[in-house]
């Protein structure tokens, strides 16, 4: 191998170190990463929700029956005033709220008995949604390589080569000092591996 030859090897060498640290600066400088934007959403709940005892679901479980002593009744129109009552309708309305819902339920009763009832809410607290946009109209699919091969076997057949790589293939030269001879290359893609974002 002639003087020249190791010269222009080194020089390769140098120039594929340099090439790298440059397009490594370059790239931070002209590369664009996907821009993500986020948009915030809040939602406030104008519905009120109401559940009556008509639907299948509603399940009424009786409770525990608790007799007291009834008092000695001297006339028959307290008999009469019981009976009136008893047979009476008495409609209930309870309300309650905090921070997050707000809550009311109307309730009749009769004859020791629930005629109906009314449960309705509406909630309060605003929901959040958070929409996260990845804008990935920028993509690189199309790239330009500078390399070095050098042969194990024997050092003095080292190339310079020069690659654009694309989708579909590859189109290169190389240049080997030893022979001081050109030379061309070009490939296809046969495998793509699939790559999680």
């Amino acid at each position: 191998m002639t003087l020249l030859n190791k010269l222009l090897i080194v020089a390769g060498m140098i120039l594929f170190i340099l090439t790298f640290i440059m397009g490594c600066e370059h790239g931070k400088k002209s590369v664009k990463c996907p821009v993500i934007t986020t948009d915030t959403i809040t939602h406030v709940d104008t519905v009120e929700y109401h559940i009556k005892d008509t639907v299948k679901f509603y399940v009424k479980v009786p409770g525990t029956i608790i007799y007291v002593k009834v008092p000695v009744l001297p006339t028959k129109e307290d008999t009469a005033r019981i009976l009136k009552d008893f047979y009476a309708l008495h409609p209930y309305s309870r309300s309650w709220h905090d921070k997050n819902v707000e809550i009311s339920l109307n309730d009749t009763l009769t004859q020791n008995n629930y005629l109906h009832n009314d449960f309705s809410y509406k909630i309060l607290r605003p929901e959040t949604t958070v929409i996260n946009t990845t804008d990935n109209s920028i993509s690189y699919e199309h790239f330009i390589q500078l390399g070095l091969g050098v042969p194990f076997s024997n050092v003095k057949y080292t190339s310079l080569e020069a690659n654009y790589i694309f989708p579909k293939g590859n189109l290169g030269a190389f240049y080997m000092p030893e022979i001081k001879s050109f030379g061309a290359k070009v490939g296809v893609t046969i495998i793509k591996f699939k790559t999680k974002k």
